[in-house]
């Protein structure tokens, strides 16, 4: 059998190939109809194909006949998959986060405490499967979930849950003086921004120059400015 991914259907109109679980499983008749959300669910599987697929840019191209929709004969359950926290984007997040907090001169004790609301910060995924992924509240949800786990099963303290609820709003300090002890917890969701935000660029094959213009060209509009410009001044000075 074949590894493939379900993009290499993406701008097929039906399936020209019956997709195959490791074992052998047909999960996707040939003939069914490709649709996004389709390719969405079935983009967190290992798939499988019994022969190279058709080049659909080439003069041989194969012509399907429509045989059926995928929901005829494949419940939309099946295709459900739980996701996973990502521990190496975690570190990743936490190193550059620990960074920024030696750069703003936290004493030890805070930057450990940085490191572990870094890691942290998407652990909420944990409880979300791909169903959750169209979900236009995904981040949100994430968020949420992240902050019961970290405060309720890992019983860590709020200041380091909250940055897990709190680390994609954009930035605006003004909506944090409701509560006097969720003020205490910012600065840290305002580093965990800034590093998760330049570790999502550079996994999208952005290099580091480009991942820094892009963040700059946000600005204020998402990030604690004092702290992106310096982040940004300390990047631009290391040597690759």
């Amino acid at each position: 059998m074949i590894k493939i991914c379900s993009l290499e259907f993406l701008n097929r109109d039906y399936f020209d190939a019956e997709i195959l679980l490791e074992d052998g499983t047909i999960i996707v008749p040939m003939g069914a109809k490709v649709t996004p959300d389709i390719l969405l669910r079935l983009y967190f599987k290992n798939l499988f194909v019994e022969k190279e697929l058709v080049d659909i840019m080439g003069p041989e191209a194969a012509i399907i006949e429509p045989r059926a929709t995928l929901t005829e004969e494949i419940s939309e359950e099946a295709l459900v998959v739980d996701l996973k926290f990502d521990t190496a984007e975690a570190q990743r997040v936490s190193d550059y986060a620990s960074f920024i907090g030696k750069l703003l001169e936290l004493p030890e004790d805070k930057i450990a405490e940085l490191e572990q609301a870094a890691y942290y910060h998407k652990i909420g995924v944990s409880k979300l499967n791909s169903n959750d992924l169209l979900d236009k509240k995904f981040v949100k949800m994430r968020a949420e979930e992240g902050y019961k786990i970290i405060l309720n099963e890992m019983k860590l303290p709020e200041i380091i849950a909250n940055v897990a609820r709190t680390y994609y709003r954009k930035y605006d300090i003004t909506q944090f003086k409701v509560r006097q002890d969720e003020k205490l917890d910012m600065p840290y969701a305002h580093i965990v921004s800034i590093a998760s935000r330049y570790d999502e660029l550079l996994s999208k094959k952005h290099n580091k120059k480009e991942s820094l213009e892009k963040m700059l060209q946000l600005g204020g509009n998402k990030f604690n400015v004092f702290i992106l410009h310096k982040f940004i001044k300390a990047m631009k000075e290391i040597n690759d």
